[in-house]
């Protein structure tokens, strides 16, 4: 299934409103030409943008517009490269924003979409006080099945080596085109660490502290989607396993933009800054590990202010989905799932062998994200579940 589809923000709506389920990206033309697009701004990522086929796609439709390209950013973007498109894009003046590549592009037009509307410095505008200017419309082109950056008000960058979050609804992209066609060359290992991502945030999204009745279909929808098709995943794909992945990581992204994610990212993204791991994999190493301690949940140490009660509810939901009966057979399943796509489960897989790593890693975790987990992290928890990793 191709799908163009309009994400909700109220605060930044245009008379487009509407889902197509063929040739979506053909279609982007008439979304550029009814949003009176002459000059356009392109973040992309080169090697996704023209091994996806995009560039062939969008050639037609951005050949008669002006087009000012941005693609100087790394996978784990930088303030510095973020700075260096806005000043660009404020010079080519351009109406609309189009991003094509996997989550890093996303963020990055996002970003500079968001720093350029905002009548403060960037640096300021990373924590919004009071009200946030939107910018120009932003339509989001994803090549990986993944991040569902195409759906969330939120974008990441590093400030000083340290990831920072910004997050509000005009950040959200105007338009998202989900088109399995674009994700057809990804590479093996990008397929894979994508799917997880995916994956992980469709489990953490449903034990959120912020789980509700629109993002718990969402998330649910997600994981049936991506369950059975995740080990197939990668070149040789079929067109079948490529839709799945495609919608189940949008839902996913529309599930957590409304949760947020919770221990099992936040535990990963030391291992990604530190140790170089792809976020996929980091994520994945550590959902297991989660989920038998979220399963230990009680009234003493229960973040969800529901209880514990709906909080094991929600795990007993997730192992079922599993084919599993407790939290315990449910990890082990999940850690069979990351052997079976050839991604680590250890940490000692990826160089932390003793209790000093251990603490280095500790100590870098954001305890701030960590509240969105339904039951509460102590430091030495936090150290006890990297150690019992090694």
């Amino acid at each position: 299934m191709v799908v163009l589809m309009a994400t909700t923000n109220p605060a930044r709506e245009t008379k487009i409103s509407r889902q197509v389920v063929k040739n979506s990206v053909a279609d982007v033309g008439a979304v550029l030409d009814e949003m009176g697009a002459s000059s356009v701004f392109l973040v992309a990522d080169v090697n996704a943008y023209l091994g996806s086929g995009a560039a062939q796609a969008l050639h037609e439709c951005l050949a008669n517009r002006s087009v000012t390209l941005f693609t100087r950013f790394d996978v784990n973007p930088k303030l510095e490269q973020v700075l260096e498109g806005l000043e660009l894009f404020k010079q080519a003046r351009a109406r609309v924003i189009l991003a094509v590549g996997g989550g890093t592009a996303l963020d990055i037009a996002k970003l500079i979409n968001y720093f350029a509307a905002q009548p403060v410095e960037p640096l300021e505008a990373l924590s919004p006080k009071g009200g946030v200017v939107p910018g120009v419309p932003l339509i989001a082109i994803p090549t990986t099945a993944g991040s569902g950056a195409e759906a969330t008000q939120f974008a990441v960058l590093y400030v000083d080596g340290v990831k920072r979050s910004v997050e509000h609804a005009n950040i959200r992209p105007t338009v998202a085109v989900v088109d399995p066609v674009l994700t057809a060359s990804m590479p093996q290992s990008v397929a894979v660490h994508s799917g997880l991502d995916a994956l992980c945030q469709a489990i953490e999204s449903l034990w959120s502290v912020h789980a509700d009745e629109v993002s718990i279909p969402h998330a649910t929808e997600a994981l049936q989607l991506l369950l059975p098709n995740l080990p197939h995943v990668g070149e040789g794909a079929s067109t079948e396993v490529r839709a799945a992945m495609c919608q189940g990581a949008h839902l996913a992204g529309k599930a957590i933009d409304i949760t947020r994610t919770t221990a099992a990212h936040a535990l990963s993204y030391p291992l990604t800054s530190r140790l170089g791991v792809p976020h996929g994999a980091a994520v994945a190493m550590l959902i297991g590990p989660v989920l038998i301690y979220n399963s230990g949940v009680g009234t003493v140490d229960c973040n969800d202010v529901r209880g514990p009660k709906t909080v094991l509810h929600r795990v007993e939901d997730i192992v079922e989905m599993f084919g599993c009966k407790k939290a315990e057979e449910g990890a082990t399943w999940l850690t069979g799932l990351v052997v079976a796509v050839g991604s680590p489960t250890r940490l000692g897989e990826v160089g932390v062998t003793s209790a000093e790593q251990v603490k280095a890693l500790a100590a870098e975790v954001n305890t701030e994200r960590l509240n969105n987990n339904p039951r509460k992290f102590t430091p030495e928890a936090v150290e006890k579940l990297y150690a019992d990793l090694i």
